[in-house]
């Protein structure tokens, strides 16, 4: 059975009567568990690595004039009522509007309809996203026209504003390129510099920096699955909240054993023409995900990344078939946000953040303004650093948690040592193959650098 036979709602009870959008919203969302249900190319998205994902999601107005529900359940979807009382993400719409626009809105759109509070979630934003997703799968060529279509209305929109080219314009940011603000060495910091602001140089004066810009600004980039693989296939081994006997993990040792593997086992890349060995991604110009923060906010675009108009990423099936069927499900319920929800019962402060009401910047993972003690690094290096490391943990006064943090400091020093060995081989392989003399010099030369950095004591700083 794909439909449910109608029940009485607390708003019929009421005796108010439900919308014109209500009965629409619940044939199209029957329309939906008809295809889930039937089709196989579809029902294999039901399912993870780990099992089928089951949750539900409730779909209603704030005034209760549309109200309903959809749960996924071992690989069956079924159209509710009402919504259930343990639902996991609910959505609320402004207005019947608002609610028969999301079913046609491409995940551009039903951000933008977030942000201007024509709807809001309450429970796992994760859950919301997936829901969102398998909306996608039905609707993605018909999203994909639409993206195209808001594309050439942007550029419409655009021209008419204006038609014209202002070459004052274009001459005035030449000529802000040509000119440099020098400063003043004033701070005793700065030793060897007299002009800190290094305002003689130009971009043309570093044609190596000045190809990586070229590319950077001219590549499109593309969603790297390096990270969040590596991440999740050591918690799947090792256990996230226990360890695999079952008890507690420590969280800071946790983290640091699945750095260290991280560091251990991603990809040692020179990029090409380079003097800086290591790289942030696999790819050329790439797209980190993280999972376990917000990364899951690329679920519901997984099929649509590469049309939308604004920072459109490229994504290969492969790396959207890792993302849905074994990264995401695994941190549904392991991000910062939900252990935020479950430690603190859903505060105030977080369904502010949910709203996007107050900001829209993603500090939860971005680069860390954390900066690290360069002088130690410097002068000890890991292998310095672990010494030290190894001789504090020789005080018997030390605590547990004590012991566990020093633990896990060395965990990652032993990680970035061996990124760096492994980056030390990859530059005489490279090295081998290199034709040009200059660049086979520069190869070598790296990988000479890389086999005492970061280990030992840097000699030339």
């Amino acid at each position: 059975m794909f439909f449910q036979a109608p029940e009485t709602s607390s708003l019929l009870q009421t005796g108010k009567r439900h919308s014109a959008t209500h009965l629409l919203v619940k044939a199209l969302l029957h329309l939906l568990t008809i295809h889930y249900n039937v089709r196989p190319s579809l029902k294999k998205y039901l399912k993870s690595d780990q099992g089928w994902i089951n949750f539900s999601i409730g779909i209603r107005t704030e005034n209760h004039s549309m109200e309903t529900g959809v749960r996924f359940h071992d690989g069956h979807v079924r159209v509710l009522p009402s919504i259930p009382e343990h639902c996991d993400v609910t959505l609320i719409f402004a207005t019947d509007t608002a609610a028969r626009k999301l079913l046609s809105a491409t995940p551009t759109e039903q951000i933008f309809m977030l942000m201007k509070s024509e709807f809001r979630s309450i429970g796992n934003a994760s859950y919301m996203n997936l829901f969102f997703f398998y909306l996608s799968l039905l609707l993605h060529k018909k999203q994909k026209k639409l993206m195209q279509k808001e594309r050439k209305a942007e550029q419409k929109s655009l021209a008419a504003a204006s038609p014209h080219a202002k070459e004052s314009l274009s001459k005035e940011l030449r000529d802000r390129s040509a000119y440099g603000l020098k400063g003043e060495r004033v701070d005793p910091g700065v030793r060897y510099l007299e002009d800190p602001y290094l305002s003689g140089f130009r971009l043309h004066d570093f044609p190596r920096i000045e190809k990586f810009v070229d590319i950077h600004f001219s590549e499109k980039a593309e969603v790297c699955p390096e990270r969040p693989s590596l991440m999740t296939d050591w918690f799947k081994a090792n256990g996230f909240e226990n360890r695999m006997d079952n008890q507690p993990w420590n969280p800071e040792l946790r983290q640091a054993n699945a750095f260290k593997y991280l560091m251990e086992n991603r990809q040692p890349i020179i990029r090409k023409n380079d003097l800086i060995a290591g790289t942030t991604t696999t790819k050329e110009i790439g797209v980190v995900v993280y999972p376990d923060s917000h990364g899951t906010m690329i679920w519901s675009e997984l099929l649509t990344v590469p049309h939308r108009n604004l920072n459109p990423y490229d994504i290969s099936e492969d790396t959207r078939n890792r993302l849905h069927h074994e990264i995401f499900p695994f941190w549904i319920h392991r991000n910062f946000k939900e252990w935020v929800r479950k430690e603190y019962d859903s505060p105030l402060c977080q369904a502010i953040d949910e709203r996007f009401a107050v900001y829209f910047i993603w500090k939860q993972a971005a680069l860390s303004h954390t900066i690290p003690d360069f002088p130690k690094i410097l002068g000890l290096g890991t292998k310095g650093m672990i010494y030290e490391i190894e001789e504090q943990l020789t005080d018997g006064t030390l605590t547990s948690d004590q012991k566990s943090t020093l633990h896990a400091m060395k965990l990652c020093l032993e990680g970035l040592t061996v990124y760096s060995k492994n980056l030390a081989r990859q530059a005489q392989v490279d090295a081998s193959a290199e034709a040009d003399p200059v660049r086979k010099q520069e190869l070598e030369k790296l990988a000479s650098i890389c086999s005492r950095v970061v280990e030992l004591p840097a000699r030339t700083l």
